[in-house]
């Protein structure tokens, strides 16, 4: 519960935040659940998946230690888009958004830091939609790749496929392939 007290303080962490541990895998929120949680993962990485008719599931957004999701909730009731899967193992605090809504409108430091969460979120996504204005495929990847590492406690925590690289940086699994060829082939360091 470190985070959240840090994140909320004392009027914040009496909300009735819960912890749940996860395994790499483990699914913490399924896709057209009712939407009513927020999550701050504490340890760990999180996989944000969506469904696009495929066999696989496709990976929109990873979310690091520090770093929250299920923002939706906050904004009244509805279904959830995305599947959040353990990527790692999963230390995450979660706790009604309702109830975090109306300790919100009673103290100004839960008011706070619940802005600075989702805050963040809009940040992590200005920079994504800033990466994909990028016009070349190596450019995309590249920044795709350095934003994630930037957040990320633990790179190889990811375990992210090209086909994920692709997803994320809005390009085709086959010129990810390509690139991280042609990079390799540079000398540059790519795993």
């Amino acid at each position: 519960m470190p985070t959240v007290w840090r994140l909320f303080g004392a009027a914040g962490a009496r909300v009735g935040w819960h912890e749940i541990r996860a395994r790499k895998g483990d699914v913490l929120v399924e896709i057209g659940e009712p939407a009513g949680d927020l999550y701050v993962v504490v340890r760990g990485a999180v996989r944000l998946e969506s469904d696009d008719g495929r066999d696989a599931p496709v990976v929109d957004d990873i979310v690091f230690g520090g770093e929250a999701f299920g923002e939706g909730a906050l904004l009244g009731p509805g279904m959830t888009d995305h599947r959040a899967r353990a990527a790692s193992t999963v230390v995450a605090m979660h706790a009604p958004a309702r109830l975090l809504v109306d300790a919100a409108a009673r103290d100004a430091a839960v008011a706070a830091a619940l802005v600075a969460l989702v805050a963040d979120i809009a940040v992590r996504r200005r920079r994504r939609l800033h990466i994909l204005q990028q016009r070349r495929a190596e450019a995309r990847l590249a920044g795709v790749l350095a934003e994630l590492e930037a957040r990320a406690r633990a790179p190889e925590e990811m375990g992210l496929t090209q086909a994920d690289l692709a997803h994320l940086a809005g390009l085709s699994r086959e010129t990810v392939n390509a690139t991280l060829g042609e990079w390799r082939r540079l000398g540059r360091n790519v795993k």
